[in-house]
């Protein structure tokens, strides 16, 4: 593993928090957008963020029956703190996922590392950039062969088991670091290799907290990543941009 930055001990600290949150995004999975669809404030134990729900999309409403139901599955299913849930506006599994395990066509996850169930707070003296950088230092890149390999057929052979895991990083910018993740959804017993579930992380530093935006779909043919990699940039300049 690369030596990080004396400056970035949150990093080091850190390291652990954001695998938590990546693996529980990943549980959950088992055309750039223009503009946000609408922009979610979030109370925080000090002041408030704002949160981006892209076009097309539609925050999972909390004081609804069916909200409640997936937030506490959705909890239940991590260490971290989620602090908000959103699908495509028009996907008719939108709730009905609420029932099926998230059995949905394309939904973003935003979480918080969390301490006794309070989010954490980064250092006073951290930085976006610097934690970009420790961060990008920690994961390798994903390069295209893998990407590639990933994206072939899978065959009965290979044996996919659930929590068979490929991540790395894709691209950085002033905003964000972004990391592909693909990891073996699993399959019933003699139904055929199990399918890949594709999403792109986007780990920034807001307000003091380490936020992290998962957005999890179907990929493209091919290119497995770049579609949602490009919304993932897009989301993140917007991000920044509301909680300056």
């Amino acid at each position: 593993m690369a030596r990080l930055p004396a400056r970035a001990g949150l990093v080091r600290g850190g390291l652990a928090r954001v695998c938590l949150v990546l693996c529980a995004a990943l549980a959950l999975a088992l055309c750039k957008p223009a503009a946000a669809q609408s922009i979610e404030r979030i109370d925080m134990p000090e002041g408030s963020i704002r949160l981006i729900v892209p076009a097309g999309q539609c925050a999972i409403e909390r004081d609804t029956e069916d909200g409640r139901r997936m937030y506490a599955l959705a909890q239940r299913m991590q260490t971290t703190k989620i602090l908000l849930l959103y699908a495509g506006c028009g996907d008719p599994r939108r709730i009905a996922g609420v029932r099926s395990g998230f059995d949905l066509k394309e939904y973003g996850v935003y979480s918080v590392p969390q301490q006794n169930g309070v989010p954490f707070k980064e250092s006073k003296s951290a930085t976006r950039e610097e934690l970009i950088d420790g961060y990008a230092k920690v994961f390798p890149p994903l390069d295209g062969a893998v990407i590639a390999r990933l994206a072939q057929p899978r065959a009965q052979a290979e044996g996919a088991a659930p929590g068979k895991l490929a991540i790395g990083t894709l691209e950085r910018d002033a905003n964000a670091l972004y990391l592909g993740v693909s990891a073996d959804a699993g399959a019933a017993q003699g139904a055929g290799p199990a399918p890949r579930k594709w999403s792109v992380a986007a780990l920034t530093l807001i307000k003091g907290y380490m936020i992290s935006h998962t957005l999890s779909g179907e990929p493209a043919q091919g290119a497995p990543f770049a579609a949602m990699l490009a919304r993932q940039e897009n989301v993140a300049a917007l991000l920044v941009e509301a909680n300056r």
